[in-house]
């Protein structure tokens, strides 16, 4: 009856630190949890701090656009005037040539009836003279008439097109769409998704159903910070055996070759029973998720292969080793098969 009593406590404590250790392992993962929302708050922050300063970027680029735009449109101003006083000088050339060639071949038939008649040098002089008095007279009465209207027409066409290009600039300015709103923009949220593209007019109506805007980074909550298992602090499995050491579970094989509870019998100085071996318990690698139970007495051999027991890096090297070797065997068996069936 003692046995028995004896045994049931034991299974209790056994039942106890299992809960025990379940209820640490369900207060860790809330506090990693806990951790990983923040994080990902803190990604939220900084995605809609990242998004307003886009924006606030876009928004600068943009009436800088406009200002770029505006100082085209008075360079362009001034090109179309210096473009005008080109070609007016160019014109009132032109008109100079006309009124030279005019009054050459005016001369010309002045002087050529007095050529024809008179032979000899000083008659000749003489009509040259003139001639030339009569030609200056001439000149100076038709330039000062043809210099007020050639004034005037030239005036009349300066503005004439400077009122045409004037209007041709403007036509070409409202069907581009630049003052009024109607060319092609991208939506300020691209740099996190989206691909929506319309007039700059429509966009305010964009932004108001845009999927993306003020929650873009509500995915954030799937990127989870990548936490190390091997960094978790774990009790020891011989704890049901009065062993209160903790630590990560990297250093937990370590710390289970040097355990006093492990396995022997000078724990049992304490006036526990010597029949303790008699006693039904569960696998110390429970917390690692091995189930098996099995008596005391029979511990060792469970360990020994138990595939939730530490595993050396020596051992790990030879099982590799001793798989490389058998997959070695296994392919050299199926090509002397192979080499015997051709024979045959």
């Amino acid at each position: 009856m003692k046995e028995k009593v004896e045994r049931a406590r034991r299974i209790e404590w056994a039942v106890k630190a299992i809960e025990k250790e379940r209820r640490r392992q369900v207060y860790k993962s809330e506090a990693i949890e806990m951790r990983n929302s923040q994080h990902s708050q803190q990604w939220k922050q900084w995605a809609i701090e990242a998004e307003e300063n886009e924006r606030l970027r876009r928004v600068t680029e943009g009436s800088n656009a406009d200002f770029a735009l505006s100082t085209i449109h008075r360079l362009h101003q001034k090109e179309i005037e210096s473009g005008l006083s080109s070609d007016d000088d160019d014109d009132y050339e032109d008109d100079e040539s006309d009124v030279n060639d005019s009054s050459s071949t005016s001369s010309e038939e002045v002087v050529a009836p007095d050529t024809r008649i008179v032979n000899n040098n000083e008659t000749l002089d003489i009509i040259k003279a003139k001639n030339s008095d009569e030609k200056g007279k001439n000149n100076n009465k038709s330039n000062s008439v043809e210099d007020d209207t050639e004034e005037r027409k030239i005036q009349l066409r300066r503005r004439r097109r400077r009122k045409r290009r004037s209007e041709l600039f403007r036509q070409q300015v409202m069907s581009s769409g630049t003052f009024t709103g109607n060319y092609e923009v991208i939506c300020p949220y691209s740099v996190i998704g989206c691909e929506t593209t319309c007039m700059r007019s429509e966009l305010p109506n964009h932004l108001e159903v845009c999927p993306l805007r003020a929650k873009s980074m509500d995915t954030i909550e799937e990127v989870t910070t990548m936490y190390n298992p091997l960094n978790y602090i774990v009790a020891c499995p011989y704890r049901v055996a009065g062993c209160e050491y903790s630590c990560k579970r990297a250093d937990l094989p370590e710390h289970l070759l040097r355990c006093p509870m492990r396995a022997h019998d000078h724990y049992l100085d304490g006036g526990y029973d010597t029949d303790f071996d008699e006693y039904e318990i569960v696998c110390p690698h429970a917390v690692m998720g091995c189930t098996f139970t099995c008596l005391r007495s029979d511990i060792e051999a469970h360990l020994e292969t138990c595939e939730f027991g530490p595993q050396t890096r020596q051992e790990e090297e030879a099982e590799r080793s001793r798989n490389r070797l058998l997959a070695i065997q296994a392919a050299e068996k199926e090509r002397t098969r192979r080499v015997s069936n051709m024979e045959k």
